[in-house]
């Protein structure tokens, strides 16, 4: 799918999504010609970016969590609950 069309899907500005993709939050999209072309694999990831934002997390957060990825591709996940007990903290006070 074209990139208007996973903007609406998941609600990101198609500004948004690219700039995901410049800092490497995302992966590259695929292209077609001069088009950003884009599987349903980047809704799930889009959704979690939208609602991390709305839980406080900043995208320098997100970069350092994503960049932590194991050979598997996962992030650890104690490195996930340090961070969300630290946002959760930090709402606290």
């Amino acid at each position: 799918m074209f990139i208007g069309k996973l903007s609406k899907k998941v609600g990101i500005s198609i500004k948004a999504i690219r700039y995901y993709e410049e800092i490497g939050l995302i992966k590259p999209a695929q292209r077609e010609g001069k088009y950003r072309v884009y599987d349903e694999s980047y809704i799930p990831v889009l959704e979690m970016i939208k609602l991390a934002k709305k839980l406080g997390f900043t995208l320098d957060e997100l970069k350092d969590i994503a960049q932590s990825k194991t050979q598997q591709g996962l992030v650890p996940i104690t490195q996930l609950r340090q961070a969300l007990d630290k946002k959760r903290t930090n709402v606290v006070e």
